[in-house]
C-alpha cells in the first residue's frame, strides 16, 4: 500500500562532515514530522527533505528566513 505525502526539499550550506547548517522555524507552531538528506549535494549546497505538519505554513518560514525551497522540477533537475 502506498500513501503519498507532501514534502518540502530545502536547500541549505554543505558545511562537510559536520552536516548542514540547522534549519529553524522559531515562533512558529509548524512541526517536523521527520525529514531526511539526500546523499548528493550541487556545488557547496547540501538538499534536506521534510515532512511537515503544515507545509504551505513551513514553507512561508522557510523562505521568509531566507532558505531556498526548491520546487520539484528544481529538484529532479539536480
Amino acid at each position: 500500500m502506498v500513501n503519498p505525502t507532501e514534502v518540502l526539499a530545502v536547500e541549505v550550506e554543505d558545511v562537510g562532515r559536520a552536516g548542514a547548517h540547522p534549519v529553524r522555524l522559531e515562533r512558529t507552531t509548524i512541526n517536523i514530522e521527520y525529514m531526511y538528506a539526500f546523499p548528493f549535494g550541487h556545488g557547496d549546497r547540501a538538499v534536506l527533505i521534510f515532512r511537515f505538519d503544515h507545509p504551505d505554513g513551513a514553507a512561508q518560514a522557510l523562505q521568509a528566513s531566507g532558505i531556498n525551497v526548491l520546487a520539484k522540477n528544481d529538484l529532479f533537475n539536480r
